[in-house]
């Protein structure tokens, strides 16, 4: 839900998106979710765009990370 909050108030994060690219979640304070999330990821690695999210604490602030080694973008809930 926080994601979709994320992509109401913040119009670029929405454009930047490419349309339907898997979006792989990964919290910062939840190693054990993050772990289980990539293992998905690499369970069934989807074709089309792929973008990981770093979730920071209690979720206020993500970066944003396509599949590349371009750096990320930072968005806040604030």
């Amino acid at each position: 839900m926080w994601f979709t909050r994320m992509l109401i108030k913040h119009e670029d994060l929405r454009r930047d998106l490419p349309s339907e690219a898997t979006i792989v979640l990964l919290p910062d304070d939840d190693e054990e979710l993050q772990e289980h999330n990539l293992r998905l990821f690499r369970r069934r690695i989807p074709e089309g765009p792929v973008v990981f999210v770093n979730v920071g604490r209690n979720a206020e602030r993500a970066v944003v990370h396509r599949l590349s080694a371009e750096p990320g973008t930072a968005y806040a809930l604030a």
